[in-house]
């Protein structure tokens, strides 16, 4: 054959002119030509139609959208394309919307002619589907008419529509015209429709009290009109606030206090917004009044917007009042200038009186210097109340007379029989300050807020110095350990004439025989004994698994210190150290690696990031010698000795062993692990299994970066739902379908799916299977945050596959495409593609890529006689065995036909969300995620006779 090149990219697209009469063109794809694009316009939206016929090999179409302005096609999307294999005839129908857009003829395998026949038929409508809601239904004339939820459609595009006609429409059917809506924003997934706001000003109308509609009608550019929208609301003129009411907290009051309320709420049938303040004074006993600050802030009722509650407090300190009875006073007013009831609440003032009756003991009256001098008992009563007290001021009176100043108590708690006598707490270290051996006394005043000072109290206490530790013993639990061993103690003891409570540590050291020390933890809690609180034992264990102690003797010493650092005498209690034969020895050869698993397995347990060390461990003189692989595959053949994790066993059974994956690594050629392996294939088998450093691949013919997402592995409340899959440009939309089904269906399965690294990086767990029959136990494969952005090829640049840009939805429907891709170059998935490429997991069936998702097997149901023109039967699936699947929790997704109706999209796999056996319908979900006609936000509801006419298989598992 010989073929054309001119049209093989978007660019250099051949240009055709679309019409209701179907055109036909005749052209070859091939190896040496792979594509064709033919280039057309539409100024309007049109009923789409195509179909390629004449075929000697497999070839399919797409139809791709052009977004870009600037004469260069870089940026486009495949809306719908027709993928049947072999030779049989593709065709398709769609609606448009206006814009340029592209047919791209492709082979899919071999050289063949083709015969590609297109129209196009122009579809005209009207503004329909106009709505809006009222933001308040109760005004007054000082109020705002607004609305929300504001949306108005037009199939021409919100650019044809001309206006929103508003009026008020009274009781009388006559209206009030008020002004129009002529701007509207085009919804940023579907420019049919547009958001519009409108607010309008009562004041300037005149309206009576009643009920009124705002009516609206919407009209295009050549006068078209819409549905009548009319939503109605009450008006009403102002009416005075009413029910003004508080009580006061305290009606005794002196200068330093404050005065406040308490139950304070006014009612205004205007709303709370209405009310402007309550006019607050202080009314004498001769009827004058103080005029004080009012309050502005009101908080609307809960139940009633109409009840507004309030608070008040006003400082009697910078008011001169003299002693005797007042009244607080007070009106609310509106916005109007409208007065409410007047309220009066009567009190009684007071100037200061000293406070009395101040008492505190000694807890202690024999201290040393590392003790806290402290009371019980501490009051003092103010009959201006507790609040009138700012401070007991407390000295240490020498026997000379002279004071040491120390802190005071300035916190008090009212009694809860009586407000005016307060209870406090004083507490003061003694080791800051330098006294000598003597007596003492506590010396103490208290002041109100006035100045005013109430008795003098003192009580007496002795002070001496410090005393060193004394007495210190423990014993040995065990002389002969081995290196893995605890060290631990039995009857450990120490003395302190000062109490137990000056001990702060004792001080443990390991001895060697050179007289060298070993610091190691030491023992700073201590119980004292029930007979003598100078008395204190104590506990001590040491692990010795990290300390890397030769065979020998050694001493245990240890020094006891109290808190001045005065220190007792020396003990020290002799042991050795055995290594004796264990496991490690036994079955193990390299001495390195027998020493660290030996370490990292003292928890008995070896983690993933123990494997990681030990496999890093075996790259000493930079290469895997024959003892060293040998004692690797010993280890992870143990993995139940040493309780390591499934995946982690999984993923060094890859690194140490092999698997189909290991053939590459980044596009270059690795192999499995063989004695003799160079250190930098070890790093890389590493990278690849644990730290997922070995990213996949662009599809065939295009080119990407890589960036690193933020963000959590599932939503920023850490839930997830089958709506975060939102498909990019990859073709896998029967795994995203499948991976949206599970997350409906079976959400355990996805939350078991991940395994959470803590490094950036995560394990994803798949199974590997058969033609939706699960094979092998659970399979792992590790992902790490850098995703693919930019990607370019054939046209297409930006993001191509699963969005992950909405960081509230989480990264985790990204991350389980990136895995599934990786898991591809194992040979366990669908596809026998064994490469790590995104390329590898394009086209599939839900059935069969559920069972990796779940471990459950799976199945389909299809029509296996329809056909275009003929008759539907075979073994799909009623309304009710749908429903009754989805209730015992089976994951389902459908695939369409290739020329289906309804908007639907053509060759595509689609979510099964529900089935309604009481009204006939299913709701679906399509992975785009996006709203198109039919559809809100992916979700889309149709009868059980339009699934069965527009779907031809039905997966499950």
């Amino acid at each position: 054959m010989t073929f054309d090149i001119s049209d093989n990219t978007l660019n250099t697209a051949l240009n055709i002119n679309l019409n209701s009469n179907p055109q036909t063109f005749n052209n070859l794809v091939g190896l040496s030509d792979p594509n064709d694009f033919y280039r057309f316009n539409l100024s309007s939206r049109s009923s789409f139609s195509l179909s390629l016929d004449k075929l000697l090999a497999d070839a399919n179409v797409q139809i791709i959208r052009d977004y870009n302005l600037n004469g260069v096609v870089d940026t486009g999307e495949i809306i719908t394309g027709c993928y049947t294999t072999g030779t049989a005839p593709e065709s398709l129908k769609t609606s448009l919307e206006s814009g340029t857009y592209f047919i791209r003829v492709y082979s899919a395998k071999g050289d063949t002619k083709y015969n590609l026949s297109v129209s196009a038929q122009v579809i005209n409508s009207i503004p329909n589907n106009l709505q809006f809601n009222l933001n308040n239904t109760s005004l007054k004339s000082t109020d705002t008419l607004s609305i929300n939820n504001a949306w108005v459609y037009d199939d021409n595009g919100v650019g044809n529509i001309a206006r929103v006609d508003f009026r008020i429409k009274k009781s009388d059917g006559t209206f009030v015209n008020v002004a129009d809506v002529m701007s509207f924003t085009p919804s940023t997934t579907d420019n049919r429709w547009g958001s519009f706001n409108y607010s309008l000003s009562l004041s300037n109308l005149t309206l009576a009290n009643g009920k009124y509609s705002l009516s609206a009608l919407a009209y295009d550019k050549s006068g078209a009109k819409s549905n009548l929208v009319e939503q109605t609301f009450s008006f009403s003129n102002n009416i005075a606030p009413t029910q003004l009411q508080f009580n006061l907290n305290n009606t005794n009051l002196k200068s330093t206090d404050t005065l406040s309320i308490n139950g304070g709420s006014v009612y205004d049938a205007n709303g709370v917004t209405d009310i402007s303040r309550v006019d607050f004074r202080i009314k004498k006993s001769d009827g004058t009044f103080v005029d004080v600050v009012d309050v502005v802030n009101f908080t609307p009722s809960t139940n009633e917007n109409r009840l507004g509650s309030f608070n008040y407090s006003l400082s009697l300190s910078n008011l001169t009042l003299a002693n005797g009875k007042y009244s607080l006073s007070a009106l609310a007013y509106d916005k109007s200038g409208a007065k409410s009831n007047l309220v009066e609440r009567e009190f009684s003032f007071t100037n200061n009186i000293a406070p009395t009756q101040l008492q505190f003991n000694l807890n202690n009256i024999s201290l040393k210097p590392t003790d806290t001098l402290s009371i019980n008992g501490g009051s003092v009563y103010d009959a201006n109340g507790v609040t009138d007290i700012s401070r007991v001021d407390f000295r240490i009176k020498k026997s000379d007379g002279t004071f040491v100043d120390v802190v005071d108590v300035v916190n008090f708690t009212p009694s809860t029989n009586e407000n005016r006598l307060g209870s406090f707490n004083y507490s003061l270290s003694l080791s800051n300050l330098t006294l000598a051996n003597g007596k003492y006394n506590l010396s103490a005043l208290a002041y109100d807020k006035s100045g005013a000072k109430s008795n003098l109290v003192e009580r007496e206490f002795s002070f001496t110095n410090n005393i060193a530790p004394t007495q210190l013993q423990f014993n040995l639990n065990n002389i002969s350990l081995k290196p893995t061993d605890t060290l631990s103690i039995n009857s450990g003891l120490v003395y302190d004439a000062n109490g137990v409570t000056d001990i702060s540590r004792v001080d443990f050291r390991i001895k060697k025989s050179d007289g060298t020390f070993v610091d190691v933890v030491d023992v700073v809690s201590f119980t004292p004994s029930t007979n003598d609180n100078r008395l204190g034992s104590f506990n001590y264990s040491l692990s010795l698994s990290n300390l890397n102690l030769a065979n020998g003797k050694y001493s245990l010493s240890a020094l006891a210190y109290d808190k001045s650092g005065a220190k007792s005498d020396v003990v020290e209690r002799e042991f050795t150290i055995q290594i004796t034969s264990d496991w490690f020895s036994q079955n193990l050869i390299d001495k390195q690696i027998i020493d660290l698993t030996r370490l990292r397995a003292a928890d008995n347990k070896l983690s993933r990031q123990d494997m990681i060390d030990i496999f890093r461990d075996a790259r000493d003189g930079g290469l895997i010698d024959s003892n060293e692989l040998q004692d690797l595959r010993k280890i992870v053949s143990e993995s139940s000795r040493f309780n390591i994790d499934d995946h982690v066993r999984v993923l060094s059974n890859k690194v140490i062993n092999s698997d189909v994956a290991n053939k590459n690594y980044k596009g270059s050629a690795l192999g499995n692990l063989y004695a003799g392996s160079s250190a930098t294939q070890m790093d890389r088998l590493i990278d690849k299994w644990f730290l997922g450093g070995d990213r996949p691949t662009a599809p065939t013919g295009f080119t990407m970066t890589y960036q690193q997402a933020s963000g959590s592995l599932f939503g920023s409340d850490g839930t997830f739902n089958y709506q975060d899959v939102k498909q990019g440009f990859l073709g896998d939309c029967y795994f995203l379908a499948s991976l949206g089904a599970t997350a409906r269906q079976q959400p355990s399965a996805i939350t078991n799916m991940f395994i959470d690294n803590g490094d950036g990086t995560f394990t994803v767990r798949f199974y590997g299977q058969y033609n939706g029959k699960v094979t092998t136990a659970s399979d792992y494969v590790t992902v790490d945050r850098w995703l693919p952005t930019n990607v370019s090829g054939e046209g297409y640049t930006g993001q191509r596959f699963a969005k992950y840009d909405n960081l509230n939805l989480g990264l985790w429907v990204a991350l389980a495409e990136k895995a599934y891709a990786q898991f591809a170059e194992s040979g366990l998935s669908q596809r026998d593609s064994n490469a790590n490429s995104y390329g590898s997991i394009e086209g599939g069936w839900g059935y069969r890529v559920m069972p990796s998702l779940t471990g459950i097997s799976g199945g389909y149901y299809a029509d296996t006689s329809w056909s275009n023109t003929g008759t539907r039967s075979g073994a799909f699936l009623s309304l009710s065995q749908i429903a009754t699947m989805l209730t015992t929790g089976k994951a389902m997704t459908a695939d369409t036909i290739s020329n289906p109706g309804l908007n639907i999209v053509g060759g595509h796999e689609y979510t099964i969300i529900s089935a309604d056996t009481t009204n006939g319908t299913l709701t679906l979900y399509n992975p785009w995620g996006v709203t198109r006609q039919g559809e809100t936000n992916g979700v889309l509801t149709l009868s059980y006779n339009d699934f069965r006419n527009n779907f031809l298989i039905i997966n499950a598992a």
